[in-house]
């Protein structure tokens, strides 16, 4: 996605999520975070369960949607705190293929905690808070970016994370409040 994509999902996740009651609590960090892992776990139960890639009826459903709804609330954490995202690109020397999906959802949670890790750290001066919140960014963005990477490719194309989004989006706008039981 570009970066004009990233920005608008990111805005657009935000406002609905918003809208449905999430972000209106000062809540740490730390909760938001958690709640990213909770959907790549989710995914993880969907593939360990054998419950599909792709599915839907009338909600959508499977592996794909559990990643993406871990993109989703990637993006509208970046909204609630201001964090810029911007197009990044993975350079790989063989593809995905959902074989690869342990392998990528580790690498994911990974990714994740790198930003954990930033969010604990003391900031000594407005320098470091500027570095800080540039490693934020590029971790998130490049976060969105391995499971745009991974859904392609394992789908052998047939499925791209921006639609994925796009169905969910539309679909949670159709939600109550604090859909799924979630405070976070």
């Amino acid at each position: 996605m570009t970066t004009e994509d990233l920005i608008y999902l990111r805005d657009t996740a935000y406002n609905i999520a918003k809208s449905k009651g999430f972000f209106l609590d000062n809540q740490d960090d730390s909760a938001y975070i958690a709640a990213i892992h909770e959907e790549l776990s989710e995914a993880f139960q969907a593939w360990n369960k054998h419950l599909g890639w792709y599915s839907v009826n009338p909600k959508p459903d499977g592996i794909y949607f559990e990643l993406t709804d871990a993109v989703i609330r990637t993006l509208s954490y970046c909204g609630y705190k201001g964090i810029s995202l911007k197009e990044k690109s993975f350079d790989m020397t063989r593809e995905y293929t959902e074989d690869d999906f342990t392998d990528f959802l580790l690498k994911s949670h990974f990714d994740i905690s790198q930003y954990y890790e930033l969010t604990n750290k003391e900031i000594r001066d407005d320098y470091e808070y500027n570095m800080v919140f540039r490693m934020m960014s590029n971790i998130l963005s490049g976060f969105i970016a391995r499971v745009e990477l991974f859904i392609e490719q394992s789908s052998n194309g047939n499925y791209f994370l921006d639609d994925l989004i796009a169905t969910k989006l539309k679909y949670n706008m159709t939600r109550t409040a604090k859909h799924g039981g979630h405070n976070v």
